[in-house]
């Protein structure tokens, strides 16, 4: 018995075989009997001869192109003539009967193509002409994608005049394979094709081709519903399906089955679970503007009637959205270092770049990220840009992207750990479907500041237990919703009456968003939940990360140096009981890191950049005091005791740093500043021939040697064989320690000599230590008087 398909495959095969038949380019013919085109008022004779030509060309211009958002000309890119719209008139304009069969002719047409494209039989397509173009012999248009330069604009139609000339194919990229239209030297040929499509008109190799370009907008009849938005998705199935028809049935249980079947992720490991949503890519290309159900393209437009009914009647919550997509391949290289891509058929040396718009390969894909950035939200109509990664296992398709046209491409050539590779970037529209019982996580994931709005919203309606369970749901991967909405995140964590929904909700923040604003909800939030949670989340604030150098160890200096006093000043004065405790719990937070901070500093090396590191927390510390009681500033004190190093440069830097440091507060940093200061100038001055520097090495032999030579008092200078490593481990010590000693190499026998000397910069430093010691010990004991 064969194994089951997974049920992805079996989900996109049963979706593939929607709209089947649906082609993103169509074509058909018509004679030119009794079809007139008048330029200027003259009639335009078929097949178009030498002489009109001409005269075509001297009322036409050279044809620009846009780029981004500038139209520029570039002959390289496009060459041919361009004749304004307003030269053109199709029909006779005198009216006479039989004369204008355009009309006729051309709605006949469209309703063939517009059948082929997929264009719903009950909406109204109309052809606006754009304009009248003439390509000469060698001229061309390189691929491209056209504009959709109307809301409405759907789709673009081509209308081949008869003309003889060879080449001038137009060439639309249907997903990869080449759609070739020609013209007909006694028919007028009709190509429509979608406005994302890439399309190219190959060089003409003879003769002129004269082509009209439309604009086909598609209008489509008013809703039966009240639903002022089309964008939405959630509305009754037959709104969804836009047609009536009946759910699949088939489509339903695969549905079903898809969100109850478990799934291991592709990338990171874990159990397997089902999935939470489905993302569907489409095929077609669309803004954010012209994303709507009623603007959804051919195949695009049936499957999503299908899956949305289908989904509907699940018991799922859908709507559209806009995604990102990379993807990193290896590029194969011949032998002779040339890139050949297995579709593009192009290479490049290494003289010459690969052209990225025409670049592609089918190598191994090393690496994809599908991110969503855009969505309408269901319930109110309107866009909101997010941010969620997709996993592999989310995703469905149709239509693989690397079928697809990219939009930007970009070449990596060998890195060492891989190889060439290539990068593209797409972009395609999406469903994204859930089951209604997952609607919040999902949302909520997704876009954070729409999960804080909705849990308050719930919370004014008195449904607290509801607002608790779906916050305490968001832990797996809640990150906030920025730093201006850690008010509403206050409130929300005080209103659901739960410690660890409140701990999920506020963890993402950190501390460094709390000002006197803040004060009073988080003297509110501890009455609720106690100083134990309070605790708990100021933990949870400081721990992401490696310890002293951590976002949250920043923010926390942030919030010292800038918010501190002012938070703790309305907790003290304020109206809350449990302002004052407040208080207590952040002065302990901040003063546990001091001694952690202050240790971490007086080891590092060398000495100087110790001194420096040491200076560098003298505001910190003194904000901290300063905000302190007297007590808890003594035993700020006292849990410094034990420290190794020499910590004169934080004392003095606290002190200088302080507003008023003769403030009671600092009297025992004053007393050990004095202390370490008085024993520092108590030591004897170097003599003037005292040459030994104090140093401990690793414990190795040669570090052991090193420690005698910079021990000895008299002995200035060093010679010493040494082979290479070992002379690179001593030249390494010395410097990271900063020691006052040249250490260079004599590359004479074998092995070389490593000379070291003793510089008089011991003594210079000897001399500006003491200094600057005995100037900062006169300022410290002024602060006693």
């Amino acid at each position: 018995m064969m194994p089951s398909q997974p049920i992805a495959d079996r989900l996109k095969t049963h979706l593939s075989r929607v709209g089947a038949d649906i082609v993103h380019a169509a074509s058909t013919r018509v004679p030119p009997d009794g079809l007139n085109i008048l330029i200027d008022r003259a009639p335009l004779s078929f097949p178009i001869g030498e002489d009109d030509i001409a005269a075509l060309i001297s009322i036409a211009e050279p044809a620009h192109f846009g780029s981004g958002e500038d139209t520029v000309f570039d002959p390289t890119v496009r060459d041919t003539w361009v004749i304004d719209p307003a030269h053109v008139h199709l029909g006779d304009p005198t009216g006479a009967a039989g004369t204008d069969n355009w009309t006729g002719a051309l709605n006949e047409s469209l309703g063939c193509l517009s059948a082929a494209l997929g264009i719903p039989a009950d909406a109204t397509v109309r052809a606006e002409l754009h304009s009248m173009l003439v390509y000469g012999e060698g001229q061309f248009f390189l691929p491209h994608q056209d504009s959709e330069k109307d809301d409405s604009m759907l789709a673009t139609l081509v209308v081949g005049l008869p003309t003889t000339h060879t080449g001038g194919e137009l060439v639309v990229d249907d997903h990869g394979a080449d759609r070739i239209f020609t013209g007909d030297p006694n028919d007028i040929t009709l190509a429509a094709f979608y406005a994302d499509r890439r399309h190219e008109v190959k060089p003409v190799t003879s003769g002129h081709r004269v082509t009209l370009t439309f604009n086909l907008l598609v209008d489509h009849p008013a809703a039966e519903d009240t639903t002022d938005d089309d964008h939405t998705m959630t509305t009754t199935a037959a709104d969804d399906a836009g047609t009536g028809d009946p759910v699949d049935s088939e489509l339903r249980a695969l549905i079903t089955e898809y969100f109850t079947t478990p799934v291991k992720p592709r990338w990171g490991g874990g159990n397997a679970t089902p999935p939470q949503r489905m993302v569907f890519l489409l095929d077609h290309e669309y803004s954010r503007h012209g994303l709507s159900r009623t603007t959804l393209k051919g195949g695009d437009r049936l499957r999503a009637a299908c899956l949305l009914s289908a989904a509907r009647s699940a018991g799922c919550e859908a709507m559209l959205g806009l995604s990102e997509i990379h993807e990193t391949r290896e590029a194969a290289i011949d032998d002779r270092g040339g890139y050949y891509g297995n579709r593009c058929g192009r290479y490049w040396d290494d003289e010459n770049e690969p052209d990225i718009e025409t670049f592609d390969t089918d190598g191994e894909l090393l690496d994809g990220v599908i991110t969503l950035n855009w969505w309408m939200v269901p319930d109110k109509g309107i866009g909101e840009s997010i941010e969620s990664r997709v996993g592999e296992e989310e995703t469905l398709a149709v239509t693989s992207t690397r079928q697809l046209t990219a939009h930007a491409a970009e070449y990596e050539g060998y890195m060492g750990n891989y190889g060439n590779t290539v990068d593209h970037w797409y972009r395609r529209a999406a469903i994204i479907l859930w089951p209604m019982e997952s609607s919040f996580v999902v949302r909520a994931e997704a876009g954070s500041g729409w999960a804080l709005r909705t849990l308050a919203d719930r919370l004014t309606q008195g449904q607290i237990a509801e607002a608790a369970a779906d916050a305490r749901s968001l832990e797996p991967f809640w990150s906030g919703a920025g730093p201006e909405s850690l008010d509403l995140a206050l409130e929300v964590a005080l209103g659901v009456e739960d410690r660890t929904a409140a701990t999920v909700v506020l963890t993402p923040y950190g501390i460094a968003g709390l000002g006197a604003e803040q004060a009073e909800a988080l003297g509110a939030l501890t009455e609720r939940y106690g100083t134990t949670w309070l605790r708990d989340l100021l933990g949870s604030w400081a721990s992401s990360g490696p310890r002293f150098t951590s976002p949250g160890v920043r923010a926390l200096t942030e919030w010292v140096n800038t918010s501190m006093a002012s938070t703790i000043a309305v907790l003290r004065t304020g109206e809350s009981p449990s302002g004052a405790t407040v208080a207590e719990v952040l002065i302990s937070h901040a003063a546990a890191f001091i001694p952690q901070q202050v240790a971490s500093a007086a080891r590092q090396m060398p000495p100087a950049q110790a001194w420096r590191s040491l200076a560098d927390l003298g505001g910190f510390v003194a904000e901290v005091v300063s905000a302190a009681t007297r007590d808890h500033a003594a035993a700020i004190v006292d849990g410094l005791d034990g420290l190794g190093g020499d910590l004169i440069p934080f004392y003095v830097s606290v002190l200088q740093s302080a507003a008023d440091p003769a403030d009671e507060n600092f009297a025992p940093i004053v007393a050990e500043c004095r202390r370490r200061l008085e024993a520092e100038i108590a030591k004897p001055e170097r003599a003037a021939d005292d040459w030994s520097i104090p140093f401990s090495g690793c414990g190795c032999a040669d570090c052991d040697h090193l420690a005698g030579f910079l021990a000895s008092s008299e002995q200035q200078s060093l010679t010493w064989p040494l082979a290479k490593p070992r002379r690179q481990h001593i030249h390494s010590a010395i410097d990271a320690q900063g020691l006052p000693v040249t250490h260079t190499t004599e590359r004479t026998g074998s092995p070389h000599k490593l000379k070291l000397h003793k510089t008089d910069l011991l003594m210079k430093e000897d001399a500006a230590r003491r200094k600057y010691c005995a100037e900062q010990l006169a300022w410290v004991r002024g602060l006693n008087r």
